[in-house]
């Protein structure tokens, strides 16, 4: 799924929530102050376009919840064709890539494995992780 969009782009796709007009969308960004937030890890929301023309990207978490949804109901299907063909090639990737590590490696790499499975087993069976 694409997660930067520019404000023509989203003038564009007339999300549920947002400006139709490139102008109204970077005013609101303005207004709202899109330019300056940050994700949880410290990254920031906004960032220049690069290519020509140049502009500003807004990540697709700056905007309204159901602008948000929007979003990922049309791009949803493309990701998921992505990701069934990423998830193959990466789990024959990961077992190559294991296949050709040293044996202490291997078992060290096992053994972890055991550990994670026991404390699994050890959470309630609810399905509920915090409780």
């Amino acid at each position: 799924m694409k997660d930067w969009f520019n404000a023509a782009e989203l003038s564009a796709m007339a999300l549920p929530g947002l400006p139709g007009t490139e102008r109204g969308i970077l005013d609101r960004a303005e207004r709202e102050g899109w330019h300056t937030r940050k994700n949880m890890a410290g990254g920031a929301l906004a960032r220049k376009r690069s290519g020509r023309g140049g502009g500003v990207e807004f990540h697709y978490t700056v905007l309204p919840t159901k602008a948000q949804a929007k979003i990922a109901a049309e791009l949803a299907p493309v990701k998921a064709d992505l990701a069934a063909e990423k998830s193959q090639f990466a789990s024959e990737e990961m077992w190559a890539f294991f296949d050709r590590l040293p044996d202490t490696r291997k078992a060290k790499a096992k053994h972890c494995l055991a550990v994670i499975e026991e404390v699994i087993g050890l959470l309630p069976r609810s399905g509920r992780w915090g409780r």
